[in-house]
């Protein structure tokens, strides 16, 4: 078995749903880290994709903080390491759809973000998930800023364009 790239370039068909990190005892479990914002997204029989190839999911466990999976087809630890570092996905088009005003943490990543009076600022690079509301990680030229996704600062999301649009208020920058 061919060992899948980490680094394939990402595929607008599909979203990453989690990172395998390693083995897991002898008979092809893998320990994976979630990147999915859909609890029961892990459940026995729901598919994925890593590089070009299907898998059906056997069983799933929460072991601690991780998840141990059962893929079909991987049945012992040799045939388990060579998936250590893949991207598990999923087709887009199997994404439950969300209410309108509302997006998936994969939808907002790599957005470009600009204030209300036309500045760029930069690109989301990464989602903090808090108690209240999230929280997007921004690169900007001069560093990491972070913005509340709340209706006073977001003023608007364009999924279609690419761009989120913040109004910038005091202390903020």
């Amino acid at each position: 078995m061919s060992s899948p790239s980490a680094e394939q370039p990402p595929n607008p068909d599909r979203i990453a749903v989690a990172r395998i990190l390693g083995v897991w005892g002898r008979i092809g479990h893998v320990k994976i880290e979630s990147l999915s914002d859909i609890p029961d997204r892990f459940v026995s029989g729901a598919r994925f994709i890593i590089g070009e190839r299907a898998y059906v999911c056997e069983s799933s466990r929460q072991q601690g903080k991780m998840l141990i999976l059962k893929l079909q087809g991987i049945n012992d630890r040799n045939d388990a390491a060579d998936l250590q570092g893949a991207i598990l996905e999923t087709p887009a088009s199997e994404t439950p759809s969300l209410p309108e005003g509302t997006f998936y943490h994969y939808q907002i990543v790599g957005l470009d973000v600009w204030t209300t009076d036309g500045r760029s600022l930069g690109k989301v690079t990464d989602i903090i998930t808090t108690g209240s509301n999230d929280v997007y990680v921004v690169q900007t030229a001069e560093g990491e800023v972070l913005i509340p996704a709340t209706p006073d600062v977001v003023t608007q999301v364009d999924i279609e364009l690419g761009k989120i649009i913040i109004e910038v208020i005091p202390g903020l920058l």
